[in-house]
């Protein structure tokens, strides 16, 4: 199955809070992810729909990542 109906199995929505899959995707706690997501220096993009918003992540973006990662090992 691929990737990212998987995900959106898991998670059920299109977009998920970077706080949710920091840890667990990236090994970084929710305050070092947000300081990486400012600086642009995260491995998927992460954007805001306004300037005080939580970082978001959509799925689509997560799945590639997940994807060559395990292409890569």
């Amino acid at each position: 199955m691929k990737t990212v109906f998987m995900l959106l199995a898991q998670y059920e929505k299109p977009v998920v809070k970077l706080s949710e899959i920091c840890d667990e995707y990236f090994g970084l706690s929710p305050q070092t992810a947000k300081l990486r997501a400012n600086a642009g220096r995260l491995p998927v993009k992460a954007f805001r729909a306004t300037q005080k918003a939580e970082y978001l992540v959509h799925i689509a973006d997560l799945a590639q990542y997940i994807d060559e990662v395990r292409q890569a090992s």
